[in-house]
């Protein structure tokens, strides 16, 4: 699906080679398009085979095992258009990951840039890439932003914080419904 942001990925692969990163990328999801995104998949296939980094980028399809693929990668990104809260952050963040998005929706809510991941604009395939040279060339910054990122993870989401947010929610829609 084009929203998810793959072909930005793909295109970022040629900048991160060319400046001398051996790098491989993990392409996980259903790639069943349907719609208007029908030929994307083959199109970013195309797109990787064009600019030569086919030999660098994996399609792995349907996947049950994200967590283990994450915590087995170096940096994990998501070059999303649109997202509404997307679990994938908050995995990557719990596991310590340094971690590179867009600023999309909910991920804006997760992200403390420079703190807890970097960003980079929706479809720059140069910020990506230069996000993933500021991570490999400076491992200590991405060690500490990982470990930031999960630090705000064990702090945010405990369970009773996340029990106190959803009766929050239901006070306010059982309030909306007496006003209605």
């Amino acid at each position: 699906m084009r929203a998810k942001g793959q072909h930005t990925a793909v295109m970022a692969m040629r900048r991160i080679l060319d400046a001398g990163h051996d790098a491989v990328l993990w392409i996980a999801g259903d790639h069943q398009p349907v719609g208007a995104n029908k030929y994307y998949l083959d199109q970013t296939k195309a797109l990787a085979e064009q600019i030569g980094v086919s030999g660098s980028v994996e399609w792995l399809g349907l996947r049950h095992d994200i967590p283990q693929l994450m915590k087995a990668s170096t940096i994990v990104i998501l070059p999303s258009h649109t997202e509404g809260h997307p679990r994938v952050t908050l995995e990557a963040m719990a596991l310590a990951k340094p971690l590179a998005a867009t600023p999309a929706g909910g991920i804006m809510d997760m992200i403390t840039p420079e703190m807890t991941g970097l960003y980079f604009d929706v479809d720059d395939e140069q910020g990506l890439a230069m996000c993933i040279d500021r991570f490999v060339n400076n491992p200590e910054a991405a060690e500490r932003m990982g470990r930031l990122a999960q630090e705000y993870i064990r702090l945010s989401f405990t369970p009773n914080q996340q029990t106190e947010k959803a009766l929050e929610f239901f006070r306010k829609v059982a309030t909306a419904d007496k006003v209605g």
